[in-house]
């Protein structure tokens, strides 16, 4: 049986992990898939893959937006493969959309992959997306560069020692023109529901902003998986 998935996505250091492990403290029925940094810092005892990238994007970038898209189609094919039959959603810190759609086209744009780079990332990319799960639904938690890249100095990850504004301005960008414009996207990605919160509030801490976000969370998955079966069904 294909659970129904959702992607908690947004700008790095926005609060996807914190969020989404807010949400499973409260929903029981799901199961969550946060991107350990670990996977990244220790790639199966052989290095530091973040620590590569940030230092030589050129160099890395390829080779990173490869593994993380990996990482991320594993473990939603592993968790889709258990027997719990308690679980209604899988909730996962960040999609193999963004992977291509955000990351892949920035180091681009900026010149971090070449066109041969970046074309074989796209025959990659497209593949993986064939043959993996559809997404039932994407919370994009937005937030301005500033805030984010705030965020990112407070919780002072070496890797993220070098990350600047410019940075979160083009991610802030791309990420409103796939979840909000739906630009530049084909339409049965276009089609995928989309929850926008406001992460410039404080729902880490604040525990009246925690509930509305939670209860709108859990009112958008019995929508977005009430209008799958419907359409399923037709």
């Amino acid at each position: 049986m294909i659970i129904p998935n959702f992607f908690v996505d947004g700008a790095t250091g926005v609060g996807k992990t914190t969020f989404i492990n807010l949400l499973k403290q409260h929903l029981s029925y799901i199961s969550v898939i946060t991107e350990e940094v670990e996977n990244f810092t220790n790639v199966q005892n052989t290095g530091n893959i973040l620590e590569r990238y940030f230092s030589n994007p050129p160099r890395w970038a390829l080779s990173t937006n490869i593994y993380i898209t990996l990482t991320h189609v594993k473990s939603l094919e592993i968790t889709n493969k258990s027997n719990n039959k308690n679980l209604t959603a899988i909730i996962m810190d960040r999609s193999i959309y963004s992977d291509y759609y955000i990351h892949a086209k920035m180091e681009y744009r900026q010149n971090q992959m070449d066109l041969l780079e970046y074309t074989i990332y796209k025959e990659f990319f497209d593949y993986i997306e064939k043959n993996t799960i559809r997404p039932t639904g994407f919370i994009y938690l937005k937030a301005s560069p500033e805030l984010v890249l705030q965020r990112v100095h407070e919780r002072n990850r070496t890797e993220e020692r070098n990350l600047q504004l410019q940075y979160q301005k083009i991610q802030a960008f791309l990420y409103d023109q796939l979840f909000i414009e739906k630009k530049d996207i084909p339409e049965n990605i276009a089609r995928i529901p989309v929850l926008i919160l406001d992460a410039t509030k404080n729902f880490k801490d604040d525990i009246e902003i925690q509930k509305n976000y939670i209860n709108q969370v859990k009112n958008f998955i019995e929508l977005c998986i009430k209008n799958q079966k419907l359409y399923s069904s037709t």
